[in-house]
């Protein structure tokens, strides 16, 4: 992924002490932050996770791109107006 960015982008960790060596042998900067901007990311994939959890276990066991790609832009449209 970092072939297809500008420039390199700067990482928020929490005290995960796992995240600080693969961050700098990617030779990425890191930022240590327990609440904040870090809080609110976590908070949205928490509940991504969550559903997706939900919708794994009832899904179609051979569905096409197309319909998990449907089903991803439905979630975060629903999810984006819902918290406005």
């Amino acid at each position: 992924m970092l072939k297809y960015c500008e420039s390199k982008p700067e990482v928020v960790v929490d005290r995960g002490f796992w995240y600080l060596w693969a961050l700098q042998r990617l030779g990425l900067n890191y930022r240590h932050e327990t609440f904040g901007e870090r809080n609110a990311v976590e908070g949205f994939f928490s509940r991504f996770k969550e559903r997706m959890k939900r919708f794994w276990n009832r899904f179609p066991f051979r569905s096409s791109f197309d319909s998990v790609q449907s089903w991803l832009e439905s979630f975060m449209a629903f999810y984006n107006y819902w918290r406005c």
